[in-house]
């Protein structure tokens, strides 16, 4: 073979062998400044779902801790005060002691659905705290959240 159709050949796999690092630097370009603009996407939600914490967000996670043993401690007086159950009738045969007793019923009963109430919006508040104990244990390292958020779509 002659030395000029040699280096031709040469010339050919060189320039396909360029080709394709240009291509490969091209697609390497392309992914590195998706995956960029994922993380700083994702880096600007974060930031604004700290910016919107709920009301414990600026406890400490001691005083979290102690405050929901405190609300757990307040659940357990408010149910054995409460007592639950249905409020005892008594038969009357006169109309005007069975107005008393209905009233007297209709008293109690408002009593303890107001308890009620008390005890299920103290579990709710105790609920929100526990989330925030939750949201604040460290699960993650540093390296696992920047993946996440560089990856997560």
């Amino acid at each position: 073979m002659p030395s000029s159709h040699l280096s031709h050949l040469s010339n050919s796999r060189d320039r396909r062998r360029g080709n394709a690092i240009v291509g490969v630097m091209v697609l390497l370009l392309l992914v590195t400044l998706g995956l960029g603009g994922n993380y700083i996407r994702n880096y600007q939600t974060d930031q604004q779902q700290e910016e919107q914490a709920g009301p414990y967000a600026k406890y400490g996670l001691g005083d979290l801790e102690l405050l929901a043993e405190g609300y757990k401690m307040e659940i357990a007086k408010l149910e054995s005060r409460h007592g639950g159950g249905r409020v005892q009738t008594r038969n009357r045969h006169h109309f005007g002691d069975q107005v008393r007793e209905f009233e007297r019923v209709q008293k109690a009963a408002g009593k303890a659905r107001d308890k009620a109430v008390e005890i299920a919006q103290t579990r709710g508040d105790l609920k929100e705290i526990e989330e925030e104990i939750a949201k604040r244990q460290p699960s993650e390292t540093d390296f696992d959240v920047h993946i996440e958020r560089l990856f997560r779509f």
